[in-house]
């Protein structure tokens, strides 16, 4: 596909997946899509000359006028011929010979400051070296492959509607003729996504599903600009879920986009762009398996209590991360909430329960909301995501690093909803035990740790001074991360996460836990392992897959026990 055949499906499909309204930018959309209707009206000989008259390469080009450029190069790609192929050879070289040209005189200007002489400053605008979108016109024209080659691989061995995968994505130059083309290193990344990727995601019945909508800020981020050669790569990792919403578990097929310079995840994106597309892909998502979440006894009255305490107080406070006690300054521990949050995980069950009764106030419904996103931090019932000043109302929140408060109008029906959602999907998620020995070992466990040292079958995990291995655990899952900082391709190593259930014996001596990995090398497989806490040091063994639990914390040469020693993140 081509042009503007190539994007149209695309566009289309995401119009009848919002029932035929746009979800951002319709306003816009509609007028780059009627100045594409007028492009298609005019003749090759007009078509070229509002292209030759183009502003392309300088720097001070307004988003319009980019994004016109490429409206002409999408129109020129639709109608095919020759005629437009030379046209855009001679754009590139006219673009080769100004950059050439104004590092002429820089590095003029460089020799005189050397030398002490004044140095005036030049006069025109600086040449963008942005160049991709010609040389993929020029490709698509040619009939010839695509200059940009995108592969995608999952990082998730096994992925559910509340953990979408994430893809190992690698962006490759792969010009027939071997140019290189300026590229965008990085940035777009502030708003908590890479925003100049989207994802199209169909499912078994081809068709799409909606995008996520996304309430953080838009754009910024680190960045640098520079020419990928031919043959070398860039590589991310985007997580699935930061673009799209699934929520039947089936088989389902995908492919990412790329633009240079563009803001795309906002569905859908602008017209007439010339985008970069990686091949279809299939992936499956199952159906979730809730973690077993030991909670103390009493709980759901005490949390019960402690909420109806809340009742007259209208300023919500909330915590993102760990409720410690630099902390306690903010909320007192001794207060309602304070309370609530030392109870940790303990509460949430009472929460679901309150959440069930419509005649709480908005301001109590206010409190859960907030505490709920402190202990369970579930991205999708984030009231950041779910337009936090009509959930919260008159709100202070603080987390590691900073703070953020805001004003407004609770939005009750708002709230109601969010509320469904919660008590929807939460047996998804959480299966609540009762358990004050299993909660009391969850508690000491609870936390990150940091690999010290370690053994496997006799042989050191640790064999390079760059790697890092840490786990992390919450209640009822645990996440093993290992970072190596090497140049190795992103689609040539082996998971680096590692993913799994884990349940403790807390009566047993050594105490006995239980893995199910969920996501890695060994998913589908259980692990049967001891550990120990003294202080702030954690003592881990565990049995290989299929064989029986250690008895003690000592490795036998043989025995393929991996015994190892994690000091807690503070």
């Amino acid at each position: 596909m081509h042009g503007l055949l190539f994007v149209l499906p695309f566009l289309l499909s995401c119009m009848l997946a919002t029932g035929g309204a746009f979800v951002q930018d319709d306003v816009e959309f509609a007028v780059r899509w009627a100045e594409l209707k007028k492009l298609q009206k005019l003749s090759n000989p007009e078509l070229l000359e509002k292209f030759s008259g183009t502003h392309v390469g300088k720097d001070d080009w307004s988003d319009h006028e980019k994004i016109s450029v490429e409206m002409l190069l999408t129109e020129m790609v639709r109608r095919g011929g020759t005629v437009f192929e030379q046209a855009i050879l001679e754009k590139m070289r006219l673009l080769k010979d100004a950059i050439s040209e104004w590092k002429k005189k820089e590095a003029e200007q460089d020799k005189k400051r050397e030398k002490g002489l004044e140095v005036k400053p030049i006069e025109e605008n600086s040449p963008s070296e942005e160049n991709l979108p010609m040389l993929i016109a020029l490709r698509r024209l040619q009939k010839m492959p695509e200059p940009v080659e995108i592969a995608v691989k999952s990082l998730d061995v096994a992925s559910t509607t509340r953990e979408l995968p994430e893809f190992a994505v690698e962006l490759k130059n792969v010009d027939v003729e071997k140019h290189p083309f300026h590229f965008t290193f990085g940035g777009d990344y502030r708003s908590g996504r890479e925003a100049r990727w989207a994802f199209e995601v169909r499912n078994a019945k081809g068709n799409l599903v909606p995008p996520r909508r996304w309430e953080a800020m838009i754009g910024g981020g680190m960045f640098q600009t520079g020419d990928l050669p031919f043959g070398k790569t860039w590589t991310t990792t985007l997580p699935l879920g930061n673009y799209v919403v699934i929520t039947d578990p089936g088989e389902y097929t995908a492919r990412v986009y790329y633009h240079n310079t563009e803001t795309i995840t906002s569905f859908p994106p602008t017209p007439g762009l010339m985008l970069c597309s990686s091949k279809p892909f299939k992936f499956s998502i199952g159906k979730p398996v809730p973690r077993k979440v030991f909670i103390q006894a009493g709980s759901v009255e005490k949390t019960k209590s402690l909420v109806a305490a809340l009742k007259g107080k209208t300023k919500i406070k909330t915590v993102y991360g760990k409720y410690d006690e630099k902390l306690h300054k903010f909320i007192e521990p001794t207060s309602p909430e304070g309370q609530l949050l030392l109870m940790g995980w303990s509460a949430v069950p009472g929460f679901l329960e309150i959440l069930k009764d419509e005649n709480i106030t908005k301001e109590q419904r206010a409190w859960i909301f907030a505490q709920l996103d402190t202990v369970a931090q579930v991205d999708d019932w984030s009231p950041n995501q779910k337009r936090w000043n009509e959930v919260l109302g008159d709100f202070e929140s603080r987390f590691p690093g900073g703070y953020s408060n805001g004003n407004g109008d609770i939005d009750v029906q708002l709230q109601k909803q969010f509320a469904k959602e919660y008590l929807t999907l939460a047996p998804e998620l959480w299966e609540f035990v009762v358990d004050d020995a299993g909660f009391q070992a969850a508690r000491l466990l609870d936390g990150a740790w940091i690999l010290v040292k370690g053994t496997n079958d006799g042989n050191p995990l640790l064999e390079k001074d760059r790697d890092v291995v840490w786990l992390n655990f919450k209640q009822g899952q645990i996440v093993w991360r290992h970072h190596a900082n090497d140049d190795t391709s992103i689609l040539g190593y082996k998971a680096t996460v590692t993913k799994a259930k884990f349940q403790i014996v807390a009566t047993s001596y050594p105490q006995a836990i239980d893995f199910e990995i969920t996501q890695g090398v060994d998913a589908g497989k259980k692990r049967l392992g001891i550990f120990k806490i003294d202080g702030d040091q954690l003592t881990l063994c565990l049995a290989v897959p299929g064989q029986k639990r250690p008895t003690d914390f000592t490795v036998t040469a043989g025995n393929q026990h991996s015994i190892s020693l994690w000091k807690r993140n503070p």
